[in-house]
């Protein structure tokens, strides 16, 4: 547990002088994944050792303050840029593109002041306590150790496996919040194969990731599509003169989105069909 989560830790430690200078939109995204990753392992961990409630919001309060900033960032790098430019009301685009921009700036500055603030420091040395608060506990034999952090490793990614193919059977193409929880499942088996990879053989481990990999970009282009909806629907709301021009580039990722399902469904069987993760024999 230590190794994995001070591991998530320089992930997040790594990006934060971008973060906090502001616009450094490969920072912010690496960060926000640190802390996601960070947030995942703690759940894994927990029934070994339990996070406190209050860890957990600050940490979810964090994440949320980067989310903010990624959401806007992917709106104005790659929705916006994709747009076929034919058929736009140019001058309206050019707005648009001020009007995210300014949006851009003010979450980026907001995730930089959130990182700089006290709580943020108060989050981080509450971790930092709870971290050597379990690191005198007594541990086993080495060779005790291994087989005792192998059927946890299993255990745990059987689980999510089990869950995610749970939630693949019983997801609505055409609903985002179920599509939405499909991502979630793929996030957290990810995450922990990526936490205990070393207990895998290298060439069915890297199949196995590459397919589920593949997976999570067609929901995360998805996702994608489903946030800047509602910042579009947001932005329209808030600026009447921009009203036209975002119904239009919401209509035309709403028919992208449909040809995406597709692929989605495939994606799926062909994940679907791939055969348990099996521990490295020794």
């Amino acid at each position: 547990m230590q190794i994995v989560v001070r591991n998530c830790l320089v992930h997040i430690s790594s990006n934060a002088a971008g973060v906090l200078a502001g616009g450094d939109i490969e920072c912010i995204h690496q960060m926000r994944v640190g802390l996601r990753r960070l947030r995942s392992a703690l759940k894994i961990f927990d029934p070994l050792k339990p996070c406190p409630a209050r860890m957990q919001a600050e940490l979810a309060w964090l994440t949320a303050k980067l989310g903010e900033a990624r959401d806007w960032d992917v709106l104005e790098t790659s929705t916006i840029p994709s747009l076929s430019t034919r058929e736009l009301d140019i001058p309206a685009l050019t707005v648009l593109q001020q009007r995210v921009h300014r949006e851009v700036l003010r979450k980026h500055h907001g995730a930089s002041v959130a990182l700089a603030s006290a709580r943020s420091t108060r989050l981080w040395l509450m971790l930092e306590r709870w971290l050597d608060d379990s690191s005198g506990a007594l541990m086993p034999s080495s060779e005790q150790h291994l087989t005792v952090l192998q059927d946890f490793a299993l255990q745990h990614i059987r689980h999510f496996h089990k869950k995610l193919l749970e939630r693949c059977v019983a997801m609505d193409a055409a609903d985002v919040d179920s599509r939405h929880q499909v991502r979630i499942g793929a996030k957290r088996l990810r995450y922990a194969i990526d936490f205990f990879a070393s207990y895998y053989p290298r060439k069915s481990a890297d199949l196995f990731m590459a397919t589920l990999a593949d997976l999570q970009d067609t929901l995360g282009a998805s996702n994608d599509t489903a946030v800047a909806d509602r910042l579009l629907h947001w932005l329209a709301q808030r600026h009447p003169d921009l009203t036209e021009i975002c119904a239009y580039i919401r209509g035309y990722m709403a028919a992208t989105d449909d040809c995406r399902r597709l692929e989605l469904g495939k994606q799926i069987r062909r994940f679907s069909a791939l055969k348990k993760l099996r521990l490295r024999v020794a």
